[in-house]
């Protein structure tokens, strides 16, 4: 997730600037995102974590090529 999202903070086998994602499945069901919270839908979820050694760097490049149209059907799966 980069030094942009670190927390200073750890869960499980994590340092404070890494995140072990939690399962896709129920993603619909939850009214917040992040360890801490911070966001509240997936589209900014996804871009927040855009930041000096991030992982998601190829994820955020990936999701930003996809048309609006297979996106939206993506969000409303996950949804």
């Amino acid at each position: 997730m980069g030094t942009s999202l670190a927390d200073n903070g750890s869960q499980g086998g994590t340092s404070e600037d890494h995140f072990g994602a939690a399962a896709v499945r129920g993603l619909g069901r939850r009214i917040c995102f992040l360890r801490d919270g911070s966001t509240t839908n997936l589209p900014t979820t996804v871009t927040d974590h855009l930041g000096n050694g991030s992982e998601a760097t190829e994820v955020n490049e990936n999701s930003a090529s996809i048309p609006s149209g297979p996106k939206q059907y993506l969000l409303n799966f996950l949804r």
